[in-house]
């Protein structure tokens, strides 16, 4: 830089001191360099140019408000000075001062109209401020200048996906990607992006990628994560969010993240802490607002559940989780103003998404059931049903011949000729049968005796079931395997199963298993677990159905959103249950009736303990005091004193139900 003095000693002062700072400059001496700029300044003060400079070290110094300094000191000398307004305009856009930083970057362009820099800075305000198009024209121009500028490419794909374009999103980051193939954000974005698009395995790629650039990327991890939930790998979607909080431990939305797996692999304590630590962090999140309510409802703390739901609301009205929710945990009454407002939501949602529209039916139908408004109730089913059987995969026909199958295998010369076997434990009992028929009253009965631990719906004898591999390693269908098992095969199989259980404390000599789809297989578990009680519940067919159909299941039950497949999965169901009792001796199964139950439910509770091979608790009849998370859709119903306005509810919707009357071959 040479510089004009007036006299020749300053001015060859001054070029040695310019000298000096540019080589610590370029050599990334900063403090030497920041130390040379300010000399100058003393001796010549007023220099523009120096002031510019001088922002630019204390940038990159991390000095953002003495940066600001300099350079609103260099436009006040030289207001024509563009790199200064493109400096102050970036210090400003990073301090989210947007109004001055657009105006500064405006007046560089004006000097330098194709300086790519302050064109792309002004992009980004615009993007802030919510002026997308505007934005976009300013990326574009930045792009077209200079087809390297990887960040424009970046930002277009920013845009693209915030306005739903996927496929132009897909592209921009793609080319940012050429241009700098370790971008983190590009890859994560892309990503993102890739899955939206249903495209999972490239999706997972993209976001690996990012993950292996930067290891400590929060969000990366996060969707990586999501990713891992999303392929059914729960164990790896929990590894991942871990790992996000080790690396953020304030990031709220991994928190909530992990308290989802936590729920779904089911560990409903540890659930509740990460939810509680995500409200903690972000109060200001609808979703570990709602997921914190829902996680409290599980245990039975309907106070506090109501509590985070109503926040969630606050927060935002028409969120859809909430809102449904707060159906379940309410009773509406007739000209209730949460009732008209639910009707005047699902009104306004033709717009929203498809499963936000059925959360809002299913919401509506509870509510109109409360205050006595059936059929206006069972329409909003009926949508609500529809809506949600077109996102699930179910084929009737294959369960109808799986359960002719399963009789076939299992008949009575199949148990006359394997004889006895597997292992001998007393410790499962099976309660199985149709969801919405008593079962989890059973379970919450038992459970509140003092021996016996109720773990919940288990899937893990389901899986045992259709796991079995022959001799090259492939999966051998349920039952087909079932005529060749061992005797050693089957004290095998039985002891996978009891391994495969949850930590028992030492005072439980019993352990509940209440899952539904288990009445498949009644005939293997007698076989590999013969000490297990197999209890049956059951329950009006239509009071069954109705209430399935009523209800929103999170996993599962895909058979029961179109009434003619729920009553053919009923009459499926219901044929091979009377199989079991032809080929297996009496008192193999307790069949427990759900009106039984609620007409005499201390002697029907004395029956149960007793096929248990327990002593009498009084506890028992106290069910609805006994503590302990319930993930079930009767959550709310085993909380409160045994009610009987659960039976015949069917007659209520009765114009409703031809087609599921129809399929049950039934007459009414």
């Amino acid at each position: 830089m040479t510089m004009a003095g007036p006299g020749a000693d300053q001015s060859a002062e001054l070029e040695a001191l310019a000298s000096a700072a540019a080589e610590h400059h370029r050599a990334g001496r900063l403090a030497e360099a920041e130390a040379a700029y300010r000399q100058i300044q003393v001796v010549r003060p007023g220099i523009a140019e120096i002031h510019n400079t001088l922002g630019a070290l204390l940038i990159a110094l991390g000095r953002p408000d003495e940066a600001m300094r300099e350079f609103e000191q260099a436009v006040a000398l030289k207001p024509e000075l563009s790199a200064a307004h493109n400096g102050l305009g970036n210090v400003l856009r990073q301090s989210g001062q947007w109004a001055r930083a657009r105006a500064h970057f405006q007046q560089a362009i004006a000097g330098r109209p194709d300086w790519t820099q302050p064109i792309y800075g002004l992009g980004v305000v615009l993007a802030a401020q919510g002026e997308l198009a505007a934005a976009r024209a300013q990326f574009e121009r930045v792009v077209a200048l200079r087809p390297d500028f990887a960040d424009a490419y970046y930002n277009l794909g920013c845009l693209a996906q915030t306005e739903g374009n996927l496929p132009a999103a897909q592209m921009r980051y793609e080319q940012a990607i050429a241009i700098a193939p370790n971008s983190a954000e590009a890859h994560n974005n892309l990503g993102n992006v890739l899955r939206g698009l249903g495209k999972f395995d490239a999706a997972m790629r993209c976001v690996r990628r990012a993950v292996e650039i930067d290891p400590k990327h929060a969000i990366a991890r996060n969707n990586l994560g999501c990713l891992w939930q999303q392929a059914g790998d729960l164990d790896a979607a929990k590894a991942a969010f871990e790992q996000v909080i080790a690396i953020a431990p304030d990031y709220a939305e991994a928190h909530n993240n992990l308290g989802n797996v936590l729920g779904r692999l089911g560990k409903p304590d540890e659930a509740l802490v990460h939810y509680e630590r995500a409200v903690a962090l972000r109060p200001d999140l609808v979703e570990p607002q709602t997921n914190l309510g829902a996680a409290l409802i599980l245990k039975g703390e309907f106070t506090r559940a109501l509590a985070c739901i109503r926040r969630a609301l606050e927060i935002r009205p028409d969120f859809t989780g909430a809102v449904y929710h707060l159906a379940e945990l309410k009773t509406f009454a007739p000209q209730d103003p949460e009732l008209d407002a639910l009707e005047a939501l699902v009104e306004r949602s033709a717009g929203r998404s498809v499963p936000d529209r059925l959360h809002l039916h299913f919401a509506l139908g509870k509510a109109l059931d409360d205050a006595g408004e059936y059929h206006k109730a069972f329409q909003h089913w009926i949508e609500a049903n529809r809506l949600k059987r077109g996102l699930v995969q179910y084929d009737a026909d294959g369960h109808e011949r799986l359960c002719r199958r399963v009789a076939e295998v299992f008949d009575s010369a199949l148990f006359e000729r394997l004889g006895a076997g597997g292992d001998p434990s007393e410790l499962p009992i099976f309660i199985l049968g149709m969801p919405r028929s008593g079962s989890s009253l059973v379970e919450q009965i038992l459970a509140s005796h003092a021996r016996v631990h109720a773990a919940g719906e288990l899937p893990n004898f389901n899986r045992l079931a259709r796991s079995a591999t022959d001799a090259s390693g492939q999966i051998v269908p349920f039952p087909d395997y079932v005529p060749t098992l061992t005797a050693e095969e089957r004290q095998r199989l039985g002891e996978a199963y009891l391994a495969g259980l949850p930590p028992v404390a030492a005072d439980k000599t019993r352990l509940t298993d209440k899952f539904p789809a288990n009445f498949l297989c009644v005939g293997l578990i007698r076989l590999v677990l013969p000490g297990a009680r197999i209890i049956h519940t059951l329950r009006n067919p239509l009071d069954t159905c109705v209430s399935c159909y009523s209800k929103l299941f999170e996993t599962g039950q895909a058979y029961s959103y179109d009434l003619s497949e729920l009553g053919r999965h009923y009459r499926a169901y219901e044929t091979l249950m009377a199989h079991w009792r032809t080929v297996l001796p009496a008192g193999a199964v307790l069949d427990v009736s759900y009106e039984e139950l609620v007409a005499d439910l201390e002697g029907q509770a004395r029956r149960l303990v007793e096929f248990c091979g327990l002593e009498w608790d009084e506890r028992c009849l106290n069910f609805h005091e006994t503590k302990r998370p319930v993930t079930t859709g009767s959550k709310l119903q085993v909380r409160r004193p045994l009610y009987r306005g659960a039976v015949e509810r069917w007659r209520r919707y009765e114009p409703f139900l031809g087609p599921l009357i129809a399929a049950l071959g039934r007459e009414t």
